[in-house]
């Protein structure tokens, strides 16, 4: 088991998206990254993190890195100790963070089976975790903006801190409804 990573959770559809971002990606070689594309959203991904590393920085993958001193903060400043990296909607939002394998086992992953599982789990399955871990750092936050943009194929919220940019799908009932059925339809096609 390797000490720390990086893992992006990846539709199997969205090579745009996880392009841009491992070109925004700068670990100065020191920290390994691993791309998981599946249709089992981002609690897959945060499985095969544990089972590969001690400790890990899970990213969607339709996030931009824009500062990666963050890299330096997560890893070896709170080495050892739980990062999130977005505070909402909840700690951990977006799932994004940087996890604790020993805690991720511990809480267990459900397999999600689809988009509307995934938004649920990121509520409930990130409270167990923040539970599970005790005192985490809280690093940043993610919140919503008033800013948008169309950005491969689809309309995106952009959030963003100054380490890093995400464009969320949904961020609403009805731009749930949208993804939820899209990602339905290109699942089905392939």
């Amino acid at each position: 088991m390797e000490p720390s990573g990086i893992v992006i959770g990846a539709c199997p559809d969205g090579s745009s998206w996880l392009d841009d971002l491992l070109a925004s990606i700068n670990t100065f070689g020191l920290e390994p990254i691993v791309v998981d594309k599946t249709w089992d959203f981002e609690l897959h991904s945060i499985t095969l993190g544990a089972e590969r590393f001690r400790e890990f920085v899970f990213l969607p993958y339709s996030t931009l890195v824009l500062d990666n001193s963050l890299w330096e903060i997560v890893f070896d400043k709170y080495k050892g100790t739980s990062v999130s990296l977005s505070q909402s909607p909840v700690p951990f939002g977006y799932f994004m963070g940087k996890y604790l394998s020993s805690v991720v086992k511990e809480v267990g992953c459900p397999r999600i089976r689809n988009k509307a599982e995934a938004i649920g789990n990121e509520s409930q399955w990130t409270a167990k975790y923040v539970k599970a871990t005790g005192p985490y750092m809280a690093l940043g936050d993610l919140p919503h903006s008033e800013v948008f943009e169309e950005k491969n194929g689809r309309l995106n919220m952009v959030v963003e801190n100054q380490w890093l940019r995400r464009y969320k799908s949904c961020w609403d009932g009805p731009s749930q409804n949208r993804e939820i059925a899209r990602l339905g339809r290109v699942r089905r096609s392939q």
